[in-house]
């Protein structure tokens, strides 16, 4: 706190010689040091609208009261602090994001605390956003008519709906994020628990019209803002699960840990780009390129489960085989055969990572039956699995940790553990890829990379 003590008064100081329009973030050295101590302490951290902090600590430092003061103690700074807390709390209103989940299936609307996945028709929908937003029919109609013009196909997908009470300004920046997350978690529990039930009905199809944008949603009129999505937003999925409530407890769990908990921890970015590789693996098999085909998505399925599982340098093959099966049991899949399957998988890998080789012979383009096919949707099942029990994870390593924090040591120090003890799995294939320790030539002794 002291250093930030000093920052606040070197900016206080610093303003007696200047008026408010000649300061801003990008070019006042006092100010920028002082929002980017903000941004990063405990009190303020991931509290910091830039515009909104910016304004304020300007205004503040102009009032005569302040300006005028010859000196700046500690005492000075709390109460700084405090009105820009005060400030920052006032600003947080009701935002919604609305996500309209292309080519997805639900039957009927359900909520589950901040969230809203609306089914029905036009009208339904009408009468539920104008609930959420708490505006006239009138202004519900006009927000909906701007949007199908933008977008027309908007209303005919289902639409997940998130209360974010923020900023308007730190929603809007992270609503590409909010979108991409949101929809890998639902393919990552379906995968992962719900598969092969509720399977997509193929009698429902969206066709011709586009759907190219997200919208912002509120109260107020500067709120209401159409946003064209920068990811794919193609969900493809049957969501009548999400009626069940253990399921939809499982995605607000996945949503508080990446997308509401603004504090990193190295644990939680394995695990988020382990959800980024497994959305790209999702879209990548549905390209349109024939020379594609299952290459890609194989890659990146097996980086998402080598970002979790691995450290720097490990035989990846070898870890891989033998941590999966270990932590990502499927009921119509062994131990032994999981650590085959995952083996393969590492191989259609590097064929195509290094020798731009596919050898997928029974490979149907439309997924259908076929031995490798099998394979990896078990394998997609498995990597799925993996990255939705994060939450358990998270509060495990916490209780190995001596300080009790997210500690990426321990992590790797328990997957090491449960690698020694794995051989059982399948002894054939642990005889067979375990990497061999290179020796001296003279004198035999293991040689340390």
């Amino acid at each position: 706190m002291a250093t930030l003590n000093n920052i606040a008064k070197a900016f206080l100081y610093s303003c007696k010689r200047k008026d408010s329009n000649e300061m801003s973030y990008l070019v006042d050295v006092p100010l920028k040091n002082l929002i980017d101590s903000l941004s990063t302490h405990p009190n303020f951290a991931g509290r910091i609208a830039l515009e909104l902090t910016e304004n304020f600590l300007c205004g503040y430092a102009q009032e005569s009261a302040i300006r005028e003061k010859e000196r700046y103690d500690n005492d000075d700074v709390i109460v700084l602090l405090d009105s820009l807390s005060q400030c920052l709390e006032n600003n947080r209103i009701d935002n919604w994001i609305l996500i309209p989940l292309r080519n997805a299936h639900l039957s009927s609307s359900v909520r589950y605390k901040s969230f809203f996945f609306l089914s029905g028709n036009l009208e339904e929908k009408a009468n539920t956003l104008r609930k959420l937003g708490k505006i006239s029919k009138m202004k519900t109609q006009e927000i909906m008519n701007y949007m199908m013009r933008k977008s027309p196909g908007f209303f005919e997908h289902p639409i997940l709906a998130i209360r974010v009470k923020d900023h308007f300004e730190s929603v809007h920046q992270d609503v590409q994020n909010q979108a991409f997350y949101s929809i890998a978690f639902l393919h990552a529990i379906y995968w992962g628990q719900i598969y092969p039930e509720y399977p997509y009905p193929f009698t429902r199809r969206f066709w011709g019209k586009k759907t190219d944008h997200m919208m912002l949603f509120g109260k107020r009129e500067f709120q209401n803002m159409i946003i064209p999505f920068r990811i794919d937003a193609n969900c493809d999925l049957n969501l009548d699960w999400l009626l069940e409530k253990k399921k939809f407890k499982l995605f607000d769990s996945l949503y508080q840990s990446f997308l509401t908990n603004r504090r990193s921890n190295k644990l939680r970015a394995k695990f988020r780009s382990g959800f980024k590789f497994f959305k790209k693996a999702i879209e990548s098999e549905e390209r349109a390129d024939f020379f594609e085909r299952l290459g890609l998505p194989v890659m990146n399925l097996v980086i998402a489960s080598e970002t979790v599982l691995l450290p720097a340098n490990a035989p990846k093959r070898f870890q891989l085989s033998f941590l999966m099966p270990g932590l990502t049991k499927l009921p119509d899949l062994t131990e032994s055969d999981g650590a085959l399957l995952t083996s393969d998988m590492y191989t259609l890998r590097s064929e195509y990572v290094h020798g731009g080789t596919e050898i997928y012979h029974d490979f149907d383009d439309g997924f259908g039956p076929g031995e490798l096919t099998t394979k990896y949707t078990r394998y997609k099942r498995m990597v799925a699995k993996l990255l939705i029990t994060y939450p358990y994870y998270e509060n495990f390593v916490v209780t190995l940790s001596e300080t009790s924090s997210v500690d990426i040591i321990e992590w790797h120090a328990y997957l090491q553990r449960k690698l020694l003890r794995s051989r059982p799995i399948n002894p054939d294939l642990w005889d067979r890829i375990k990497p061999i320790k290179k020796k001296c030539p003279v004198c035999g002794a293991p040689i340390k990379r």
